[in-house]
């Protein structure tokens, strides 16, 4: 395995530092029975072979589980090999059964698909199904806490009632309780 490192002022520095374009051709020892056009090619291709590779891996790295399997797009450069050109990774926007796991999940998707620098049309079409997903889920959060608000109002008036009432029982039964004692004191 070749070794690309390049010297410095600073000692031995590891080639991918200063030019990771150079640091992979160096790597896959590029023929160099290639013309001045090829090798320019094969330089962009190296590029955008990198760019592709770093972008989608951070990708896969923001969204965590809830991304699939990279998919990359290839072709073929001068030098015969092939070089990533494109890539899509699949994203899971399905909704939670909870809708608290649903706004967390969205929230990271979200986040993932809007992360600085050039953004596709598909990392926004992702951004834009996570947010309506996530408004749906706090609908949903707030509709389950306004109900839980609503039973836990009429319990209480229940409740509420439920003493009202026996307390009414009871003084119904004192009454006639002292009434009954009442009527034995008058036969006495």
């Amino acid at each position: 395995m070749a070794s690309a490192i390049a010297s410095s002022s600073y000692g031995r520095t590891p080639f991918a530092a200063v030019n990771p374009v150079r640091a992979v051709l160096a790597y896959r020892k590029a023929p160099g029975s290639l013309n001045r056009e090829d090798q320019s090619a094969l330089y962009k291709l190296t590029a955008v072979d990198l760019q592709v590779r770093f972008r989608e891996q951070a990708h896969k790295a923001a969204t965590g589980p809830y991304a699939g399997v990279i998919s990359y797009e290839y072709e073929k450069g001068p030098d015969g090999l092939r070089y990533a050109v494109g890539a899509q990774t699949p994203v899971d926007t399905a909704p939670e059964p909870d809708p608290e796991a649903t706004i967390e999940k969205m929230e990271t998707i979200r986040a993932a698909a809007l992360t600085p620098g050039r953004r596709s049309a598909q990392d926004r079409d992702i951004a834009r199904i996570a947010y309506a997903q996530l408004v749906q889920a706090q609908t949903q959060l707030r509709a389950r806490d306004q109900n839980a608000t609503q039973h836990s109002e009429e319990r209480d008036g229940l409740l509420a009632f439920g003493a009202l009432k026996a307390e009414h029982v009871y003084e119904q039964i004192r009454d006639r309780a002292f009434e009954n004692t009442e009527t034995e004191f008058a036969r006495l």
